[in-house]
């Protein structure tokens, strides 16, 4: 399953990061900072999870751009 991981700390990413690339069944295809820089990588990419932080700093929010995400990935977990 492809993976997206959208969190603004970057220790914590890394952290996210290690975990998945541990685990065959997933792969990383995007990681961003913010929620606008999701979108770009959400519309160029099939992701089937995103990994959201609820509480991202920035024009949008995790939980104002998940209805977002969902809108371009209907499919996907968030």
């Amino acid at each position: 399953m492809k993976v997206a991981i959208v969190e603004d700390d970057a220790d914590i990413r890394g952290l996210i990061r290690m975990i998945f690339r541990k685990e065959p069944e997933f792969s990383l295809n995007g990681e961003t900072e913010s929620a606008e820089a999701a979108l770009d990588v959400l519309r160029s990419d099939d992701v089937g999870l995103i990994l959201l932080d609820h509480g991202l700093t920035g024009a949008l929010t995790g939980i104002e751009a998940a209805p977002l995400f969902k809108e371009i990935l209907p499919l996907a977990k968030i």
